[in-house]
């Protein structure tokens, strides 16, 4: 049974004595909004960075891409991944970041998560998204990850994530976690 754990002062983030974190993340637009706070989030937790890259890339053109992945999340499709983690037993904390699709995650992010055991591991999401917010993002991962502990996520406006107030926000909910 997954736990979701709402943090106010948690414990789970780098405690552990040779803990390892993991920051895994899927970003596509031509700037990079989950890129960029994936590595935010690497620098603050000293965490390894992991792109989840599709085999087969996603158009760059938006309304392409939006047409893929509503026939992807439509059809419960799980698209093959490039490549996998060397050794997710090493990590003990797993950042997950991608972009909202639709209300939820991409359906790479199920690809990902099914290709990993994440049994009893630490799995913080965050999302960066357009005017929709976070909606469903986190609520959706749940059933994926019914075997590891979850903490409440972070989510930022795309457009935003390079202000500096945007940068503070993601170091106070990192300090939130420890």
């Amino acid at each position: 049974m997954c736990a979701l754990v709402l943090c106010v002062s948690c414990s789970y983030v780098g405690k552990k004595q040779n803990s390892k974190t993991l920051v895994a993340y899927y970003s596509w637009s031509e700037t990079r909004n989950t890129e960029y706070v994936a590595k935010q989030i690497a620098v603050l937790t000293g965490g390894t960075l992991f792109e989840i890259t599709p085999t087969e890339k996603y158009p760059t053109d938006f309304n392409e891409c939006l047409e893929r992945g509503r026939i992807e999340k439509d059809s419960n499709v799980r698209p093959a991944l490039v490549s996998k983690v060397g050794n997710i037993d090493n990590y003990d904390t797993v950042f997950i970041g991608f972009p909202n699709w639709f209300g939820s995650f991409p359906m790479l992010i199920a690809t990902f998560i099914e290709g990993n055991n994440f049994k009893d591991k630490v799995i913080i999401p965050f999302v960066t998204h357009g005017t929709g917010g976070r909606q469903n993002c986190f609520s959706n991962l749940m059933p994926l990850l019914s075997e590891s502990i979850v903490l409440e996520g972070y989510s930022n406006y795309g457009k935003d994530v390079q202000l500096p107030e945007a940068k503070e926000n993601v170091r106070v909910w990192i300090e939130s976690l420890r």
